[in-house]
């Protein structure tokens, strides 16, 4: 590559040749070079970062751009000008450490050839720039690619970024239940990452959780659709991941079941044995059966919100289902489980502030698992923990206590007597008529139990 350079030419570095001083247009450059580096005779007179453009007379617009740095060493950028749009540009090629002449000069010949052609020139450094953005994009599809399902749904180790369940569920009155429902529904595969899950993979997901829970399925995965839309939409799964699993999703069909003395007792004495009396879960199912509350509502039953001394357990709103504080009549039976359970809590010293946990660390759940383990022990079948409350409206109805008193025992707030106009006018809580109620209840189990125990104790004679 022919090069002209004021003399000496030993400074350059290698493979930046000179040409000699009788080259055509010598006269042109040796003026610059004496203007730009004030009639030095080589690098060490030279000024400090002061650039010297020598220019190719072989391939034509290709010039060298060199400064010396304070250390004393040398460096430059390889430059060709061309055409575009009718204006001239100088566009870098790279490096002289990088690029030696040949091939500056083949970069300077394509170029300009490209120019020509109307394509797109890119400088060195607007390459080296588009590259190093194209490398953080496919980075960032990456790690989206290795994010796990748990990381978006439930881990906020991250400060730029709030996980799904803080985003959406804790906002929420039973946040926690979803949460803890697609926790449930996703235990197996909650670990893997988000873009390695297929629709085929979500349908043997619910139909392992339906086999044993149809319902909690078809509500976890209700409560997981929006969360798997939204992380689609950024590209950190698949779309379409429940399409499979929606064709086997269960109807909700309104249930009518009323358990009979017999079956009622069972389950009393199931939620007895060694299994569940060894803990709280025991305890709190059977304060279940006797006070006509939902699961939810009792087994995260707090002991700041209980007055024994008057037979009351007093929800705030915060956790009743209507967002109204309520007021439940305990039974003396319900009392006497739950003074067990504070004992067994202070006994074993179970910090936290529920009634029924086992480590405390969280109430206990009442759930499939548990109801799983009540089949097996009580021979009950096809009932479910709701059934309890309808078993005991039905009772205390047939007994001639007054619907709205039953459903004032409930907590049913958009009943046919306490809702619409009624219930905004009508706020009487009527607390002596429920504690008549618990009572009676009391007095019906009383029965229950007492006939199972004296029918136990009859010895059946063979003929």
């Amino acid at each position: 590559m022919q090069v002209w350079v004021k003399r000496p030419s030993n400074f350059l570095p290698r493979g930046f040749p000179t040409m000699p001083a009788t080259t055509r247009g010598t006269r042109k450059h040796e003026d610059r070079y004496h203007k730009a580096g004030s009639h030095c005779e080589g690098p060490e007179e030279w000024p400090v970062r002061k650039p010297i453009d020598i220019t190719d007379t072989a391939v034509k617009g290709l010039n060298a751009r060199v400064r010396r740095m304070p250390e004393g060493h040398i460096v430059g950028t390889w430059a060709v000008r061309v055409m575009i749009d009718g204006k001239s540009r100088r566009v870098s090629l790279g490096n002289m450490i990088a690029m030696n002449a040949s091939q500056a000069r083949v970069a300077a010949i394509q170029a300009r050839e490209a120019a020509k052609g109307g394509q797109t020139i890119k400088s060195h450094r607007e390459a080296t720039q588009a590259a190093r953005v194209a490398a953080q994009a496919t980075a960032a599809v990456a790690e989206k690619a290795a994010t796990l399902l748990y990381q978006l749904l439930f881990d906020n180790s991250d400060p730029d970024r709030k996980s799904w369940s803080a985003a959406h569920w804790d906002g929420l009155k039973n946040g926690d239940v979803y949460a803890r429902q697609v926790e449930l529904l996703m235990s197996d595969d909650i670990h893997l990452p988000a873009s390695a899950l297929t629709p085929e993979i979500m349908e043997q997901v619910f139909l392992r959780k339906s086999d044993t829970a149809p319902h909690g399925a078809t509500r976890a995965m209700s409560y997981l659709r929006p969360a798997l839309n939204y992380f689609a939409k950024r590209r950190q799964c698949a779309y379409n991941l429940l399409d499979l699993a929606s064709d086997h999703k269960t109807k909700t069909v309104r249930r009518e079941r009323v358990l009979t003395p017999d079956e009622w007792v069972c389950i009393w004495k199931a939620a007895g044995t060694v299994m569940f009396n060894m803990g709280p879960t025991g305890l709190a199912i059977r304060t279940l059966m006797m006070t006509g509350a939902r699961n939810r509502e009792v087994a995260a039953m707090r002991v700041d919100e209980l007055h024994l001394d008057r037979y009351e357990w007093h929800l705030p709103k915060d956790r009743s289902k209507n967002e109204e504080p309520h007021i439940f009549c305990l039974p003396a039976k319900a009392v006497e489980q739950i003074k067990q359970a504070l004992v067994m809590k202070e006994h074993h010293n179970i910090p936290g502030p529920w009634v029924f946990s086992k480590e405390g660390k969280a109430p206990v759940m009442i759930g499939s698992k548990i109801k799983t383990g009540m089949d097996c022990r009580s021979g009950v079948k096809d009932w479910v923990f709701h059934d309890l409350r309808r078993t005991f409206a039905t009772q205390l109805a047939e007994r001639g206590f007054s619907g709205e008193i039953v459903d004032m025992c409930l907590n049913h707030k958009a009943s046919a007597s306490r809702g619409g106009v009624a219930g905004v006018y009508n706020r009487s809580v009527r607390l002596e008529d429920r504690h008549n109620a618990a009572n009676g209840w009391q007095n019906i189990t009383n029965n229950w139990l007492d006939e199972t125990t004296s029918n136990d104790n009859v010895v059946r004679l063979t003929s």
